[in-house]
Formats: structure tokens, sequence, C-alpha cells
């Protein structure tokens, strides 16, 4: 036999071992697999349920989507118990796709605290945020409020405040401090020429009266009404936060809350501002177009608006000064029609509730 035969041959049964060996593993695998118990199905991407509370020309509206029919109409009773079966617009859902979470059982007491707020008040609860704004009638009516959101909202629950607080003419600790200083000032200049005239006689008798002339001309130089003068300048703050944005909206990554750094400028302007006017309170308020719904677009309004809340805060503004605000659409200055009218909507605008 020739070797070549040969090779032939030993390649040839080669091939023929790793046939059957080949066909053996595939029939131990597919055994395996059918010995082996039913594996348990992949879980569903199910979507996360939401709430939105929200007040539109002073009646309020419930919407979002609630994962069963249990759940929707425990809301919709507290809503009758507070408004009455005609006084509020029910817009909410059920769907059986929403995976259940903690806070969903929480809705109708989210409702009850809705109730005490005034203003454009909403609350919105999605995925693991629930945002609270709207204004409140003191400091002591928000910290109740907000108190009362964190023993509602669960562990997991992330509480984005945007609270503001209106306060009455006189109320303000801006109108008391000014108030204040006026009422010392005239003390001062009454005592002070009172000294002179005692030992102005024995030099000149003559020249006594010259003294007493000159004395109150002493007390306007003495100049107590100029001290509010030390406060921020007459400009109002408003004009002053105007002034330091210069027209700027802000820029976001899009679709976004996150801030690029071409705001850095116009930030430090605006920080820069409110530091001079620390009892000042400020609306900080997100704005879209509307090329999105009413409700997320109020989302991401508040999203963008708590951005720069946060970003004026690093640089020393006080939280008590700046509230985040979602408006979304709702405000637009410019033609939503075109891309230059969209574009100049989307903004953050800075507003002056009290103090300036």
């Amino acid at each position: 036999m020739s070797a070549r035969l040969k090779l032939l041959l030993s390649v040839v049964g080669y091939s023929l071992v790793c046939v059957v060996a080949l066909a053996r593993h595939r029939y131990d695998a597919d055994a395996a697999i059918n010995a082996a118990p039913p594996r348990a199905p992949l879980p569903s991407c199910a979507q996360s349920p939401s709430l939105s509370l929200r007040l539109e020309g002073g009646r309020p509206v419930i919407a979002g989507s609630l994962p069963d029919a249990a759940a929707r109409e425990n809301v919709h009773a507290r809503a009758v118990s507070l408004y009455g079966a005609d006084g509020f617009d029910d817009h909410l859902t059920t769907s059986s796709s929403l995976r259940q979470t903690s806070w969903v059982s929480l809705a109708p007491t989210l409702l009850t605290l809705f109730q005490r707020l005034r203003g454009e008040a909403s609350i919105s609860v999605r995925e693991h945020t629930m945002v609270v704004a709207g204004v409140t009638a003191s400091d002591a009516e928000r910290a109740a409020v907000l108190q009362a959101m964190r023993a509602a909202a669960p562990g997991e629950v992330e509480l984005v405040d945007q609270l503001t607080v209106s306060y009455a003419p006189g109320e303000t600790p801006v109108a008391a401090a000014v108030s204040a200083p006026p009422a010392e000032a005239p003390a001062a200049p009454v005592e002070a020429p009172a000294a002179a005239p005692v030992e102005a006689p024995p030099a000149a008798p003559v020249e006594a009266p010259a003294a007493a002339v000159e004395a109150p001309a002493a007390a306007p130089a003495a100049a107590p009404v100029e001290a509010p003068a030390a406060a921020p300048p007459p400009e109002s703050l408003q004009a002053m936060l105007d002034a330091a944005l210069e027209g700027y909206p802000f820029e976001f990554l899009p679709v976004s809350s996150v801030l690029t750094r071409a705001n850095d400028e116009h930030l430090d302007a605006v920080a820069s501002v409110l530091r001079q006017w620390p009892e000042s309170v400020v609306a900080v308020e997100g704005h879209t177009d509307n090329t999105a719904s009413p409700s997320i677009s109020r989302d991401l309004g508040a999203r963008q608006a708590a951005a720069v809340v946060r970003a004026l805060m690093l640089r020393g503004v006080t939280r008590r000064q700046v509230r985040a605000l979602g408006v979304g659409s709702e405000r637009p200055i410019d033609d939503n029609g075109t891309p230059e009218g969209r574009r100049r909507n989307r903004r953050v605008s800075l507003r002056v509730v009290s103090g300036g």
C-alpha cells in the first residue's frame, strides 16, 4: 500500500472519529437540557406609574397612570371628599403593565397635602422623584408641608423642593431691617449738640449763640439718615438680576438638566447679586417649548430650574433665597412654530418673590 493511500485512510478515519464524538456531545447536551427544570421567564421591563397634581385656572387637575383600578379609586375618592364630585378634573388612567411601587398607596395623602398649597401649585411623582411646587404663607407653613411630604414619601423616593414663601407686606425681614435704623437715628443728633453749649459760654459768651446755631448744622453731618445707603443700591433686585443675565437663557445638554460650562460667567454674576440681598426670595423658573406633553415639559423645566438652584448654592447663595419651579411650556415668549421661537422659549428665568 502506497504512502499516499495510507495517509488518505488515516485522515478519513480521524474525521469519522471527530464526527462521532461531536454527535455524542450534542446528544449529551440535549439530554441535559431536557432534564433541567424550565427556566423562569425574564422579568418584563415594566414602566413606572406616575401621578400629577396641578392647578389650571384655579381648578385641580389629577393626571398620570396607576397600576390598578383600586389605586385609582382611592385617589378619586379622596378628591371627591376634598373638592366635591364636580370640583376637579380627573385624567388618571390605569395600566396593568405598570410595576407596583411603594408610593402608589400614599397617593391619596399627597392629594390632601396638595390642598395646602397656593399659587402655581403642583405635585408630580415619576420614577423615584417627587417634585412639590407652589406657594406657602410662611416659612413655618413651608416647613410643615415639607415635613409631611417627607413622611408620606417612601425612603427610596427623592423629594425635590420647589416651594416658595409669599410674605405679606410688612412681614418680610427686609421691611423690618429697613424700618429699624430710622427709629434710633434721631436720638444721636439731639444729644450730641447738647454737650457743646455747656462748655462754650465760659470761653466766649458772645459766640455761644453761634455754637448753638452751628450745632444743628453738625447734625446733618452726622447723617444717620445715610446709614441705609450702605445697603444695596436703590436699583431693584429684579433689574439687577435682569442686567446680570442680559437675556441669557442658560444652556443645558439637549433634553436634559445638565448645565454646560458656558453658564459659569452668568451664574457667577447672578450669585454675586443675590449675595448682596440675603433676605430676598427668588423663584428660579424653568421654561420649555411645546414639543412634549405639558406634564413632561413641566418636569423637564423643574429639573433644569433645580440645576440652576444647585449651581447658585455652590456659589454662596443660601437655600432659603432660591426656589425652583417647573413652568414648562405655559409661558412662551416667542412663536413655538419656528425653530428660533422654540429656542427662545427654552430658558430659565429669575423672578423676585419678596425682599427686592
